[in-house]
């Protein structure tokens, strides 16, 4: 009919005004950590996932440097625990709200790497442990699509091109005393505000799924509750 605006039109202002809603969402106007994807094929450090057997008697791997880090997240926000055994050292780091459990990880061991190359190492056998398989699987991968393992995997590579670097996994919560040193500087770390803006590092996927869903579920009970003898 005339005067009608065309049909194709119609559907384009609803998708627009949908997509107008969905971007007003606070989390899906901060960057995000997601990226395209980086290869990098050559490594100065070696990752080591190690059986929990290997533990029985102590650390495995010994070395003239030996840091743990760990991270961890509360209702109030996420941290990351770094603690070096000599000289001991104790950092704790308070990532914000938005940080993931995964990424507080990764920011752990990207913060032990530039605390040991701000002391000025060179020519060390360095180990460092994680309790993160996750975290540990990441960094080694050869493509990376995370600003922050990419990030973190740099800092790596220049501390590793001046020492021999090898990054291992720790169990958790079993008892050993570096692990339960940086866990509790994670939690630490996670209890105290954030210095500085929002968010720490870009938002993870996981975030932006949890928003769009949550959007969703919302949208649903409204239309549905909008529905004449819907019960």
């Amino acid at each position: 009919m005339q005067g009608q605006p065309p049909i194709r039109q119609q559907h384009g202002s609803e998708h627009q005004k949908l997509y107008l809603e969905v971007k007003a969402d606070p989390i899906l106007g901060m960057p995000t950590d997601v990226m395209v994807p980086k290869y990098s094929f050559k490594k100065n450090f070696e990752i080591r996932i190690l059986d929990r057997e290997e533990w029985n008697n102590g650390p495995p791997i010994t070395a003239q440097n030996m840091w743990y880090t760990d991270g961890s997240r509360i209702e109030q926000g996420a941290g990351a625990g770094i603690y070096g055994v000599r000289p001991e050292t104790k950092i704790c780091l308070s990532l914000g709200r938005f940080a993931t459990v995964f990424q507080a990880e990764v920011a752990a061991i990207q913060g032990c790497a530039r605390e040991i190359i701000g002391q000025g190492a060179a020519r060390q056998s360095i180990a460092m442990y994680s309790d993160s398989q996750a975290a540990l699987k990441a960094i080694g991968s050869m493509q990376v699509c995370s600003r922050l393992v990419w990030d973190c995997v740099k800092a790596l590579q220049e501390l590793g091109s001046r020492n021999k670097l090898t990054l291992a996994w720790v169990p958790g919560h079993k008892g050993h005393k570096g692990n339960e040193e940086a866990d509790s500087l994670a939690r630490e770390g996670a209890g105290r505000a954030l210095i500085g803006p929002e968010p720490f590092c870009g938002i993870a996927k996981t975030h932006v799924r949890a928003s769009i869903d949550e959007w969703m579920d919302g949208k649903s009970r409204e239309w549905w509750r909008n529905l004449p003898q819907q019960r």
